[in-house]
């Protein structure tokens, strides 16, 4: 100390530049703030006190206001350890810092993160733990974003974690697109409070979630399909969880054919169908007049005895231009049905008769001399 002050005194400008300063050295005693004589300082010290440094803000501060007259910070002895929890706000504040650190294996867990922030994060190979808090609007326009960062993080970086808190408490919605583009982000996100609704799932997506790793973060979606399969997995799609399903799409306008026992029962898929046109197969003719009337139905098969056919004529004449076919059920064992000659002849009811089975035969009464001919 004798010598170095003889020098300072002989050269007044002159000043050092110390190596192997610890971190509360550099701090309290060697520093250009409080020394005019000393230039810069390269810290040395263990993992402990530099994993200490970087828990204390205020220590960082005193460091960051430094500038380049702090040249690095060694870790001298230890490695790894659990990530060391940082603020965003911290991190992004004192990374000047930060990025002087090197050794030590130190990683770490980010908290308080908006989404907007969060890409730099996950690309770089010191982040342990990313721990989102933002809105579930700003998560959903980030998500590809936050995908290819992922996407592009170094394969020797340490396993990745995530925390989401959903500052709304509202799905992160998404499409079924991103679903399956966005895979690795979203498995990372399985077990956080992240929930989702997702647009435009084919049927088979959506029959496999209440089964699938998303079935507890998946809380609403919608289908878009076409008609075909949407028919063939009608009972199916009209056995889930009722607020699951808000929308069913159908993907190419072709109206979706269900029996009429499915147009009896499946309350909830054609709630979710919305306006798309059906069609529907062995109504009763009794049920005629009521299916004729839903606007969506655009046409329809009759099935019914031919007793309860000849009996409902007149309302078959009327709606029959959504009739495409008519079934006898008993026409093999009944084959010969009573009808009066004024019903059998009637122009209207013809059209009705017409589509009757060649197999189906009529016991005409009332019938005049003069009309055997016709």
């Amino acid at each position: 100390t004798a010598f170095f002050n003889k020098v300072i005194a002989a050269n007044p400008s002159f000043k050092f530049n110390l190596t192997g300063v610890s971190v509360d050295q550099a701090i309290h005693t060697y520093n250009s703030s409080i020394d005019s004589h000393i230039g810069t300082v390269t810290i040395v010290d263990d993992l402990d006190h530099v994993r200490s440094l970087i828990g204390a803000p205020s220590d960082l501060a005193s460091l960051q206001s430094l500038g380049s007259a702090v040249t690095g910070i060694t870790v001298s002895t230890g490695s790894g350890g659990d990530p060391i929890a940082i603020t965003y706000s911290s991190l992004s504040g004192y990374g000047s810092v930060l990025a002087k650190i090197s050794g030590g294996g130190i990683t770490y867990d980010v908290t308080n993160v908006l989404a907007k922030d969060a890409s730099a994060l996950i690309s770089n190979s010191t982040i342990a733990k990313v721990e989102f808090s933002d809105s579930a609007s700003n998560l959903s326009t980030r998500f590809d974003a936050l995908q290819t960062a992922l996407s592009t993080r170094s394969g020797a970086a340490p396993t990745l974690t995530f925390a989401v808190s959903v500052s709304d408490s509202s799905p992160v919605a998404l499409s079924a697109s991103q679903l399956s583009t966005n895979s690795a982000l979203i498995n990372k996100f399985i077990g956080t409070d992240i929930t989702y609704t997702v647009s435009g799932m084919s049927v088979s997506a959506a029959l496999a979630v209440p089964t699938g790793t998303l079935k507890d973060q998946i809380t609403q979606l919608t289908i878009s399909d076409t008609a075909a399969r949407i028919a063939s997995n009608f009972n199916a799609l009209n056995s889930l969880n009722s607020g699951l399903v808000t929308a069913i799409t159908v993907s190419d306008g072709n109206p979706v054919a269900i029996s009429y026992s499915q147009y009896q029962s499946g309350s909830n898929v054609l709630a979710d169908l919305g306006s798309a046109s059906l069609t529907i197969s062995g109504v009763d003719a009794s049920d005629v007049a009521s299916v004729y009337a839903n606007s969506r139905v655009t046409s329809m098969t009759v099935s019914d005895t031919a007793a309860d056919i000849v009996s409902g004529i007149s309302t078959l004449a009327t709606d029959i231009s959504k009739i495409s076919s008519i079934t006898v059920t008993n026409a093999s064992s009944n084959p010969v049905e009573a009808i009066s000659y004024s019903a059998y002849t009637k122009a209207a009811n013809q059209a009705v008769l017409s589509k009757l089975p060649a197999s189906v035969h009529f016991a005409v009464s009332g019938v005049a001399v003069n009309q055997f001919a016709t």
